[in-house]
């Protein structure tokens, strides 16, 4: 098997890890409750898609997870407080996923357990799907949740309010 994956691929993976419909409800709440200081999560996940992208051909080259190369720079200790931290990291992102995500089918009408084995069995299909294939995916779904929202600015006229919210912060 071809365990290799291009920039593109691993980006859209990275990103759709952090980006999704958790993503989305968190900011929305946020953004009603705070105003445009609702996006500051996502303000600080892209600066950080991009900062990693700036030394991604570098950790890739050495073929090492980030917390490994902590351990070799500074210790053990520090390279087993930096995994720990990927960990609550991932699973405060997947809890936000299964939430939003259960959220979105109670509103469509499937009851709140249904969602749960709905979500639950969707993401053990999105763990058995090749690499490659599932950046694609994730590639269209994120495609997808931007022409919708988009849209949604279009149709509920919020355009110029968003062009404008950069210059109000």
């Amino acid at each position: 098997m071809n365990r290799s994956l291009g920039s593109l691929q691993v980006a859209a993976l990275l990103v759709s890890a952090s980006y999704g419909i958790g993503f989305l409800f968190g900011s929305g709440e946020l953004a009603l409750s705070h105003g445009m200081a609702g996006s500051i999560y996502g303000v600080a996940t892209g600066f950080g898609m991009l900062v990693l992208a700036v030394f991604a051909r570098k950790l890739c080259a050495v073929g090492l997870p980030v917390w490994a190369l902590f351990g070799r720079a500074y210790g053990a200790q520090l390279e087993g407080m930096v995994a720990l931290l990927s960990l609550i990291w991932m699973s405060g992102v997947l809890a936000a996923q299964i939430q939003g995500g259960v959220a979105v089918l109670v509103l469509l009408g499937l009851g709140e357990v249904n969602g749960y084995i709905t979500i639950l069995l969707l993401i053990y299909g999105a763990s058995r799907l090749n690499l490659r294939f599932a950046s694609a995916v994730f590639a269209i779904c994120l495609l997808a949740s931007a022409a919708v929202l988009v849209y949604a600015l279009v149709v509920a006229d919020g355009v110029d309010l968003y062009l404008s919210a950069p210059i109000q912060i």
